[in-house]
Formats: structure tokens, sequence, C-alpha cells
């Protein structure tokens, strides 16, 4: 519980800056499609000239910004609610969770995650003295990954059957493979909590190197795309002007 404290922690201090910056870069393009770019379009309309095609997307843009924007927030938030009903069901559930292990980036921290926890306590119930069944069944409940856990599950039935468990879990394809070979390690030398320690040491400080990577790419992501779309906008408006020129 500590060390999820701790990433949790970690986690959200970093996604602070991205927050706020998405939230004021949405609430500009918001204002200025809704209330500055009319004004500024309405000296073209009223020429009426033919403006480029840029422009009058904007300007189509903007209409339903302001007629629309409204419906669409509300679309949002029922679509929002909707969605944590769904994924509320087992099934539903089990399917978005399966499909996020296949995500390149997000499977692969969720690998991570689910693995660091289920050693760290995996190794906490075996050195406390459980034997190996009570404290596998105890530690799979760490895992958040529904798709996972099912595996895990049926890992745990092999190991009952007398199957070590390094080799059930090395089938178990929500955890990474280095779980499974420190495992064997462990079992081979009899230092078995010692090297789940290890490797949820391992996963930990992987998965804080991935997040750290993952908010280091988000933020110039999102002022580069703050920029392109203003740089759309300010063309949108530029096009009318130069064309008046050439004509001038």
């Amino acid at each position: 519980l500590e060390e999820r404290q701790k990433i949790a922690s970690r986690l959200k201090v970093a996604m602070i800056y991205p927050a706020v910056l998405s939230v004021v870069a949405a609430a500009v393009v918001t204002g200025l499609l809704g209330y500055v770019v009319p004004e500024v379009v309405k000296v073209f309309t009223e020429m009426h000239r033919e403006l480029p095609a840029l422009t009058r997307g904007l300007i189509a843009t903007s209409g339903f910004v302001r007629a629309w924007g409204w419906a669409v927030a509300l679309l949002l938030g029922a679509l929002a609610w909707l969605l944590r009903a769904v994924f509320a069901r087992p099934a539903p559930r089990l399917a978005r969770d399966g499909f996020a292990l296949r995500l390149p980036l997000v499977g692969t921290l969720m690998r991570e995650a689910d693995a660091g926890r289920f050693a760290r306590t995996l190794a906490i119930l075996l050195g406390s003295g459980l034997s190996m069944l009570e404290a596998l069944h105890i530690a799979g409940k760490a895992v958040a990954n529904r798709a996972t856990a099912l595996e895990l599950e049926a890992a745990i039935e092999r190991v009952r059957e007398g199957a070590a468990l390094s080799q059930a879990l090395s089938r178990v394809r929500g955890f990474p493979p280095l779980l499974a070979h420190l495992v064997a390690n462990g079992e081979n030398s009899g230092e078995l909590p010692r090297m789940l320690d290890s490797a949820a040491d391992a996963h930990e400080r992987s998965m804080q190197v991935k997040i750290a990577v993952l908010m280091g790419l988000a933020e110039p992501l999102l002022i580069l795309v703050m920029g392109a779309i203003v740089l759309v906008i300010v063309l949108a408006i530029l096009l009318p002007i130069f064309d008046m020129n050439r004509l001038v």
C-alpha cells in the first residue's frame, strides 16, 4: 500500500502540468471559435467574395461550436457516464482490460504495475509463514487487470496440481517474463521471498521510468497540438486578407 501510494502521488504530481495545459488549451480554442472568430470573419462574409476553403471550414466550425457546443458537452458527459456503467459489468470490463494489455505503452505499464503489486504482496505473505496456495490466492487480489487476474487463477490451479510457480507464472501473459525468471531463481536458490522483493523493485523502477518518459513526451506534444490549432485559425483568418491585398 505504501509503494502504491508513492507511485500514485508521483503520477498525480506529474499530471498536474499536462492537465492544466489541456484545460487552458481547450478553453482558449473554445473561446476563439465561439466568440473571437465570428467577429473577425463577419467582415469577410459581408464582402460576398469567394473565401478560401480553410476559412470556410473555420466559419462552419465556429458556427457549430456556437450553436451546438452545449449539446456536445452534454453528450460527452452522458457518454462518459454510460461507459463507466458499462465497464462496471464483468464481461465489458474483461474485454476492456484485455484490449488495454495489447496497447503499446499502456499495456506495458499495466503489466509492470500488476507484476510489482503481485510480487510484493506474495513476498510479504510467504515471509509471514503462509502456505504457497493461501499466499497466491490473497496476492492474486492485488492484480487490478481482470484479464491478468483470470490468467493468474489458472496459474494457481496449475500450482495446486503440482507445477512449479515459475512455470505457472510464465504462462500468464499479463505479467512480464522477468517475473517468472526471478521466481525460478528464487525457487532454485531457496530464497523465493527475497527474489520476489527484487522482482517487485525491478518492475516498480521500470514503471516509474516509463511514466516519466510518458509525461515528458506529453507536455511538448500538447504544446505542439495547441500551436497547430492556433496556426490553423490564424491562417484561416489571414488567407482572405492576403487575397484582398493581391486584388488591390
